[in-house]
């Protein structure tokens, strides 16, 4: 067969595929589910809440990737490692012994608040040291020699 014979035979399988689709019928979940789907208007689509999900310590300190006493030194305002902006914990319960989460959204918007500031540092910090080589050069690129 040469490529034309192969071009022409796969726009005729499209073809009946096509034909095929248009013949299937959906499921009636399917078309409840459509039905439904109709009758919402699309802004009311684009307003629903997302659903936040809590995390317990062990998944939240993996997800930063610190260990354990780092993770809550963050959270220590006597520890040295405070950090104000880590997101801050809640119970579940009423109990002291109820567990301790974290919305996993908040501290996946504060690990990307920490990359931002950290690719600035990185970058201001780049630019200084670029500085200091330069004053060290002349313009050929050949060290300064004092004379």
């Amino acid at each position: 067969m040469t490529n034309l014979n192969h071009l022409a035979a796969s726009r005729q399988d499209n073809a009946a595929i096509t034909k095929l689709y248009d013949r299937l019928e959906l499921p009636p979940s399917l078309c409840a589910l459509q039905s439904i789907l109709k009758g919402i208007p699309s802004d009311a689509i684009a307003t629903c809440k997302p659903i936040r999900r809590a995390i317990r310590a062990k998944t939240a300190y993996a997800m930063t990737g610190d260990g354990k006493s780092q993770f809550w030194a963050r959270q220590n305002p006597n520890d040295p490692a405070w950090d104000p902006s880590f997101p801050k914990a809640f119970k579940l319960g009423d109990s002291p012994r109820s567990a301790t989460v974290w919305f996993a959204d908040e501290i996946e918007a504060w690990l990307e608040s920490r990359a931002e500031v950290s690719s600035r540092h990185a970058s201001v910090a780049s630019n200084s040291s670029c500085r200091k080589k330069r004053s060290m050069t002349t313009a050929c690129g050949d060290p300064e020699v004092a004379s």
